[in-house]
């Protein structure tokens, strides 16, 4: 489906004429729900275990209420109007933040967008945490972009569209640098989903302030959850497949009786814990797996009542 970009500024002002299509798809989505902001979730549950649960509740939420055609396109259910307020709001919240990652890796080359409100929290950095975007990331190049996630059932108003303006614009400079881009990602949550990515005009008058990162502190802080994920099999150098690749289930989901793992080259893993930077991989789709522009892939695999009945027996209790 096609997503518009307007008000970029030079050096990116040709997005704004070109023509974006992404092709959307369950894989393709369900990868974006585990890698679009993980920290923050697996930091309020008990366990990282708990956390990959949630994810999958996540999956299955959004499953329920969208359907992507044969030319990849996001639409609504018939039903979906029956819901509650409140949980189009969660609905329509992760959703905006699953497509603003993709839009993210697809049009400004940012494989790993860092969750920047859980960043703060976990370094001395003072922020008005209300007034701050949800994602920062560096491209291929090193550049740094900005980039706030918007999930909207009606149009938006010039009111909202400003408060989200000063959001993106309070970030100053990053690493001592002014960030190329800083944009938010409308996603209109109706019965054909539209995309917009807008680099709005900056406005005077914003309280900025400066963020202390680097893309080697940004990447070990997007990879961190699959450090600690495959902490036990980076311990052995057997723990791989003929492929270099490290494998986990991380859950199964009963409705649709299938099991997802998630996948990653081992080799990533260990530059990440050597603070060395990771190149982005070419993202490849077949049938049930996605592997993403971030070398983490998301494996989905049928199982049977059984194996579900028994997954639920020994975990259904809490550490």
């Amino acid at each position: 489906m096609r997503i518009i970009c307007r008000d970029f500024k030079t050096p990116y002002d040709h997005l704004n004429d070109e023509i974006h299509e992404i092709r959307f798809s369950w894989p393709r989505l369900k990868q974006a729900v585990v890698t679009m902001g993980y920290p923050s979730v697996r930091a309020a549950l008990p366990s990282s275990r708990h956390a990959w649960a949630f994810a999958i509740h996540k999956m299955s939420a959004l499953e329920c209420i969208i359907e992507i055609d044969e030319q990849g396109t996001l639409k609504l259910i018939k039903g979906y109007q029956e819901l509650d307020q409140s949980e189009k709001g969660a609905l329509s919240y992760w959703l905006g933040m699953c497509v603003a990652k993709i839009a993210a890796g697809e049009i400004l080359d940012v494989s790993w967008p860092v969750h920047l409100r859980r960043f703060v929290k976990e370094n001395p950095i003072k922020m008005n945490s209300k007034k701050s975007p949800d994602y920062v990331g560096s491209d291929s190049k090193g550049d740094w972009h900005v980039i706030e996630a918007k999930g909207f059932h009606q149009e938006p108003g010039l009111i909202n569209r400003g408060r989200w303006k000063e959001q993106v614009g309070s970030i100053g400079l990053i690493s001592g640098t002014l960030p190329k881009t800083r944009s938010y990602c409308l996603t209109r949550v109706k019965k054909k989903f539209t995309i917009e990515l807008v680099d709005p005009p900056g406005k005077k008058g914003i309280t900025k302030f400066d963020l202390s990162i680097t893309p080697e502190q940004a990447q070990k802080f997007y990879y961190q959850p699959y450090l600690d994920l495959f902490s036990e099999e980076l311990q052995y150098e057997n723990k791989i497949d003929n492929k270099g690749m490290l494998y986990k289930s991380i859950g199964f989901d009963s409705l649709n009786r299938s099991k997802y793992s998630i996948f990653i080259e081992r080799s990533i893993l260990e530059k990440v814990l050597k603070d060395e930077l990771v190149k982005k991989t070419e993202p490849f789709l077949a049938d049930d797996w996605y592997l993403g522009s971030d070398g983490i892939g998301l494996k989905k695999e049928e199982v049977t009542e059984a194996d579900c009945i028994e997954f639920n027996r020994h975990h259904r209790k809490r550490p």
